[in-house]
């Protein structure tokens, strides 16, 4: 049975058969029986002593490759190798070449160089094929003449030979021979010098004369002929799709691309638009298989820019570096436009467009694309070029970094020839109104590089375009079969970029800067802010407050004082929190809902008490309890509002006057829908006196029923002119404090301070810096560049708010014997009038209001203590025991909830001295440690009982 041959010792199908770095000391014997199949042998480094004669067998032989062994001799039967074209014997220890190499006819190179020679065979001079010669590193003492035969030989490397002294007459005459002797010709010559200068004028002319020139046209014509060779062998498809292209950026093509082309060049710019809904009508595949679409698209766009402009890009980079160019998808995804939790594992591979919130950018780090490294010992450049699983321009490589090259010579990194791209990799989230109802939100990662980089940052609204990819490893691929997916972005677009650069027209500006002289300008902003809940006057005023921020400063020493203000709201489920926040997000250029679904949706509002430290309160400038009060006034006023609302706010009633009652302290003004009937009749009942409230008219939600209510000042404006006033008092005015106000400030915040009993939330320096801000929010909302007296008024009023959680609520309280609604009550000035058309209560003219100072108010808050409260406290218990024991109820069940003490506790007093239920608590847990009554806090509704 014949042997088997190991697969190793067959030559491929190109007839080469390569054994380098084997570590062989012989080679086996099967090697020199491919007689008419092996046309390459390759035996470099090895550990070989002898070559058999039986390598004159491979007649066909066209290159043998010895180097980098131990070889002494080489046999001389490698005469009979005729087709041998390169023989590369360098680094070995060879004293003599055989004489039969002069029957290779063929030869063009021999490498001898770094051996022990001592002489070259004169019969070399009958290669008439040969054009390299190298015996550097030998131990030559002369050249042979008969070298000068060789008509083909171009170039002869001798230097490092310390022997040699000269070279015949007829080499140094050869204009085409590049003579490498200077460094190794001995000094005490006397025609050293001469010889040296021979042979540099010799290069200078080899490579500048008209021969070397016509050589580079060569070289030029063979590379050009290599490259349409390459685009040959490219698949058909790749070319058909550049060829599209092509055709698409000609002076005759669909979309417009010739000038987006030029568009691109004239901005410097590296990556070019493309419509997908150009390229459908061609090939709608490109969303299922975008990677046989992109590389043949950036080279078709490389191609077009050099074509119009050669030099494009040579004065940003480098000449030995390539512009990279890209394409940006954009227009319709159709189902493949997803957000974060819709990337699923159908789409891997396909384009997709994911939008969604940036949560984190990284920082731009440079990546390696092609690295340049220099070796001292043999002088030459080496480079290598990277991709790994995200590239988009072929396979991925090896991410070997090489310090040596093929002969194990160190070699130095040059950072300045090496090519880098930038790279970055964002967190993208999907929107909260696009999270289902009681899950987080889920994010994906994007990679972005290039000119993609820096485009967002977190939280900004993007659109990402890219395609979807996992990326697999080794160690994920041996553990689990579940890889980490990433979108490799090629385009990427900015959401509501129009809300952080408003644009304001002349207009604008005049309605702006006429509105802001009215008089009650901050009261109609603050209730044109969510003018569909009813209520929380003193909350919007906040809210306002916040949009409009303070004055942000940085003190020489290095000291930043923030600007921005923060608001905590806690309360009661169902009073308009969440609805309140959503409206802000609206108004607010650039806002996050971090919280995902309202927290009322997901059952949180069952979670037990939490404790908020003052460490932590403290962090906050404003802290609102919402409390959601029993009064029958107030909620008559909301159900009416929210009934009317319902009534005529629907589709398909256009022109119906949407109106909303009036309360005490609510100025909520009756308004038409735009475009209704009852605008032109407002219009033409206006009068002269009126006619500067017209201006006003196209701001708010349509007429109204009367100019002279509209003048009164009691509307609410339209959203978009909500947005651009905000925004032009906000970025536009950055005023600064008087003497006035210093000292209302400074006055008020000692005043806070020393009020102990009645604080719910602690006043320290944060609080003086919290009333500094909202002073200077309230004069942006003024439109003022210096902070008056009158808006550290404003800015004390919502601290003693905040501070003791007093509302001042758009209803007068329910009084004793108050059991009928207001609108009932109102007999001495007659019944209300109605819209004849649909019986809707006409506005009239708003009570007024309480026009004293925070200061005087508060004062009046303080009057009573907490003995005297006690002790109403108790004469209330006693009267409310005494008149349940006449009614013949339960002796044992004399317990009475909190809401009705408070009832009777407030009954008697007046509206400025109305006690807070904090307050009252308080009291009681004083009076329950005095072992007067007891406290019972279990349950919604506390019970307090009598001992």
């Amino acid at each position: 049975m014949d042997d088997v041959v190991d697969d190793s010792l067959v030559p491929d199908a190109n007839g080469v058969l390569d054994l380098q770095d084997k570590h062989w000391v012989t080679l086996d014997d099967v090697v020199w029986s491919f007689t008419h199949s092996l046309l390459v042998l390759n035996v470099s480094r090895n550990q070989l002593v002898v070559v058999p004669p039986d390598v004159g067998n491979l007649l066909l032989l066209r290159e043998l490759l010895l180097s980098n062994n131990r070889l002494p001799a080489l046999p001389s039967a490698v005469g009979r190798c005729l087709q041998l074209r390169k023989l590369d014997l360098h680094r070995n220890r060879l004293t003599e070449l055989p004489r039969e190499l002069q029957h290779c006819e063929r030869l063009e190179e021999l490498d001898a160089s770094w051996n022990e020679l001592c002489a070259v065979p004169p019969e070399l001079g009958r290669l008439q094929r040969l054009r390299v010669l190298n015996v550097r590193h030998n131990k030559l003492t002369s050249i042979p003449h008969t070298l000068c035969e060789c008509a083909a030989l171009e170039e002869l490397g001798c230097e490092g030979n310390s022997g040699l002294v000269d070279v015949p007459e007829a080499l140094r005459g050869n204009t085409r021979l590049v003579l490498w002797i200077c460094s190794t010709v001995k000094t005490h010559r006397a025609a050293v010098d001469e010889l040296v200068a021979i042979n540099a004028e010799l290069e200078h002319i080899a490579r500048l004369g008209d021969e070397e020139r016509l050589r580079l046209r060569e070289d030029i014509a063979r590379l050009q002929r290599d490259k349409a060779a390459l685009e040959a062998e490219r698949p058909h498809h790749y070319l058909r799709v550049k060829q599209h292209v092509l055709r698409a950026a000609s002076q005759d093509g669909f979309g417009n691309y010739s000038e987006k082309l030029r568009a691109m060049m004239s901005q410097r710019a590296s990556r070019l638009a493309v419509d997908l809904n150009d390229l459908r009508e061609y090939d709608g595949s490109i969303l299922r298989h975008p990677m046989e679409f992109v590389p043949p698209f950036e080279a078709a766009v490389k191609e077009l820019v050099f074509n119009y402009d050669s030099l494009y890009g040579s004065k940003e980079a480098d000449a030995s570096r390539d512009v990279a160019f890209h394409v940006g998808f954009e227009g319709d995804f159709g189902h493949h436009n997803v957000n974060p939790r819709g990337l699923l594992a159908s789409y891997l591979g396909q384009l997709v467009c994911v939008h969604g919130i940036v949560t984190k950018c990284s920082a731009v780090r440079p990546k390696v694309v092609r690295s340049v490294h220099y070796c001292k010992e043999t002088n030459a450049l080496l480079s290598r070029e990277y991709r790994d699983n995200t590239s988009l321009a072929g396979p991925p490589t090896s991410s070997v970094y090489p310090t040596k090259d093929e002969d194990g010579h160190f070699l130095e990194t040059e950072f300045g020839l090496s090519q880098y791209k930038d790279y970055q990799v964002l967190s993208m989230q999907e929107t909260p109104e696009t999270a289902p109802l009681g899950q987080l939100p889920r994010s994906c990662d994007v990679i972005v590089e290039s000119d993609l980089v820096d485009r967002c940052k977190p939280g900004d609204r993007v659109r990402v375009i890219g395609i979807y990819r996992p990326l697999g490893g080794k160690s994920t691929a041996e553990t689990t079969a579940v890889f980490r997916t990433v979108l490799i972005a090629n385009n990427v677009q900015l959401l509501g970029k129009e809300v952080n650069g408003i644009v304001m027209s002349t207009e604008d500006l005049l309605n702006v800067r006429e509105f802001a002289k009215r008089d009650d300008a901050f009261e109609i902003l603050a209730r044109s802010i969510a003018p569909s809940i009813y209520g929380h006057a003193e909350i919007k005023k906040a809210l306002l407050l916040q949009l409009l921020g303070g004055v942000e400063k940085n003190l020489e020493n290095g000291t930043h004082l923030r600007g921005d203000v923060n608001i905590l709201m806690v309360g009661d489920p169902s009073t308009a929190k969440s609805q309140l926040l959503r409206f802000v997000r609206t108004i607010a250029p650039l806002a996050v809902n971090t919280t995902g679904r309202g927290s009322s949706g997901v059952g949180l509002t069952a979670a037990e008490n939490i404790g908020l430290p003052d460490s932590l309160l403290s962090r906050f400038d404003l802290l609102f309890v919402v409390l959601d009060k029993l009064d029958r006034g107030a909620d008559r006023n909301i159900s009416d509002h929210v009934l009317r609302m319902h009534r005529y706010a629907r589709a398909g009633h256009e022109g119906v006057p949407l109106s909303f009652e009036v309360s005490s302290t609510d100025h909520l003004a009756l308004l038409h829908e735009p475009g209704g009937n009852g605008s032109g009749a407002a219009n033409s009942t206006a009068t002269a006196a009126d006619s500067i409230f017209q201006k006003y008219d196209p701001l708010l939600h349509g007429g109204f029923q009367s100019s002279a209510y509209a003048g009164s000042g009691h509307g609410i404006l339209t959203l978009d002119f909500l947005k651009k006033y905000v925004h032009y008092a906000k970025t536009r005015f950055q005023p600064v404090l008087t003497d006035a106000a210093i000292d209302l400030i400074a006055e008020g915040y000692a005043e806070l301070r020393s009020q102990q009993n009645a604080r719910t939330l602690p006043v320290t320096a944060r609080s003086l810096e919290t009333l500094i801000r909202l002073a200077a929010a309230h004069a942006k909302a003024r439109l003022s560049k210096a902070i008056e007296r009158a808006d550290a008024d404003k800015a004390m009023a919502l601290m003693s708010f905040a501070l003791y959680h007093e509302a001042s609520e758009p209803h007068e309280p329910t009084r004793a014997g108050d059991n009928e609604p207001r609108r009932a009550t109102s007999a001495a000035t007659g019944p209300e009038p109605l819209d004849a058309d649909h019986d809707v209560p006409m506005p009239t003219a708003p009570p007024a209001t309480d026009d004293r100072a925070p200061t005087t108010r508060k004062r009046d808050r303080d009057a009573w203590s907490a003995d005297e409260l006690a002790d109403d406290v108790c004469g209330v218990l006693t009267d409310m025991a005494r008149r349940d024991g006449a009614d013949g109820a339960d002796d044992d069940d004399d317990g009475f909830p909190l809401t009705a003490v408070l009832a009777r506790v407030n009954r008697t007093r007046g509206a400025a001295q109305q006690v807070a239920r904090a307050a009252l608590e308080k009291v009681l847990i004083a009076l329950e440690e005095q072992n007067k009554l007891m406290y019972i806090r279990d349950g919604d509704d506390p019970m307090v009982m009598l001992i």
